[in-house]
């Protein structure tokens, strides 16, 4: 949860602007997989919008879990098939959605918080000198969405 009302409002626009243009981006694409995907990246956005606000935090993790883990799965499996690179960055987003749905449920030790807010910040920054060179909206809604997750991953260190 972010604590900051202010901080919380822009958190949760930016990840409905991302969630919503990969959504686009899936559906104007046209291909099965990338529905799928943008789909999955609507999801995702929509799971760290709720992490941000203190009336989700009894939100079941059950169904949570399921659902960032089976999105780990699919971008896991699109990197193995060799689709797209960036897959691999949406895995590990994925799964350490699923972790910090686990460590909020449970109030455990979130030990390697630290880290993962250090990986997220670096690869967000990574994505968006991408979109810079590029000119593309995609690498830079990835780079919304790691810096989303670098800031949640700080908080809970």
């Amino acid at each position: 949860m972010i604590p900051e009302p202010a901080l919380r409002w822009i958190f949760t626009v930016a990840f409905a602007a991302a969630g919503a243009f990969c959504l686009y981006r899936g559906f104007r694409a046209g291909t099965a997989v990338q529905r799928v995907s943008g789909v999955l990246h609507l999801a995702l956005c929509g799971g760290m919008i709720a992490m941000a606000w203190p009336a989700t935090m009894d939100l079941a993790p059950a169904p949570q879990v399921l659902l960032f883990g089976f999105a780990a799965v699919w971008f896991t499996g699109l990197l193995v098939s060799g689709a797209r690179g960036h897959d691999g960055y949406h895995a590990v987003m994925a799964a350490a959605m699923v972790w910090m749905v686990l460590v909020m449920s449970a109030g455990a030790s979130p030990a390697p918080a630290a880290v993962l807010a250090v990986v997220f910040a670096a690869a967000g920054t990574v994505r968006l000198g991408q979109a810079a060179r590029v000119r593309a909206a995609g690498p830079a809604a990835d780079a919304v969405m790691g810096w989303g997750m670098a800031l949640l991953c700080a908080l809970l260190a």
